[in-house]
């Protein structure tokens, strides 16, 4: 993705973060981005956003991180800083993929930002 000199590249590096936004060479931000296979429309299901605590080392960078959740289309996403995880709590999840032993972040969804994504780029609902 490429708008007015910046664009947004994925990461080179396949155990860092996903995504880094660039100008002219330097990295202005970076993205770790999830696909949440149980979200399908634009409204989120739950309360709060569950992120995995291994996530919290991309909130130390020098330039700012975000993390991102996707719906399963795709068209619709949740969006917060890092630095979001300060002020939440962690908690031991199990599901149907992890079993004992992964901590995840609980964030209460209205301190996210939803993304409405499109061809075009994307832009806050």
């Amino acid at each position: 993705m490429h708008q007015q000199g910046v664009e947004l590249v994925e990461n080179p590096d396949k155990y860092d973060i996903d995504l880094l936004q660039k100008d002219n060479g330097s990295i202005l931000a970076g993205y770790e981005v999830e696909r949440r296979h149980n979200w399908f429309t634009r409204d989120f299901p739950f309360t709060t956003l569950h992120v995995p605590a291994r996530k919290a080392k991309y909130a130390d960078r020098a330039y700012p991180t975000y993390y991102v959740a996707t719906n399963k289309l795709m068209n619709y996403a949740l969006m917060m800083p890092f630095t979001e995880l300060k002020e939440a709590y962690c908690l031991e999840q199990r599901n149907r993929f992890v079993g004992r032993g992964e901590f995840f972040f609980n964030v209460p969804v209205n301190n996210t930002e939803v993304i409405h994504l499109d061809a075009k780029g994307y832009g806050s609902d």
